[in-house]
């Protein structure tokens, strides 16, 4: 039996994956309405720095994508990217 292939991660899988994060989710404790994220960061169970690289190098290009699940790119360079709520109360 061959062992599934493993998904490959598209930009708007990561963009979804950070709209679904807990400290987007208002019943969390942890709810903050942001998250910061390091584009260079390769720790962790799936290497995206290649796709939030991308996106920190080219924020006018994935702005409207993160508008539809009511985000909005706040801060964005190859060090630093930062994801908020749009209308965050």
């Amino acid at each position: 039996m061959r062992p599934k292939p493993k998904k490959r991660q598209t930009t708007k899988t990561f963009i979804e994956m950070i709209a679904n994060d807990y400290q987007f989710d208002k019943l969390h404790e942890g709810y903050l309405g942001f998250i910061n994220l390091d584009p260079q960061d390769t720790t962790g169970p799936e290497d995206y720095s290649s796709i939030c690289t991308q996106i920190a190098m080219n924020p006018d290009q994935f702005e409207k994508e993160f508008n539809t699940h009511g985000l909005t790119i706040q801060i964005a360079h190859e060090s630093e990217l930062i994801i908020e709520e749009l209308n965050r109360k």
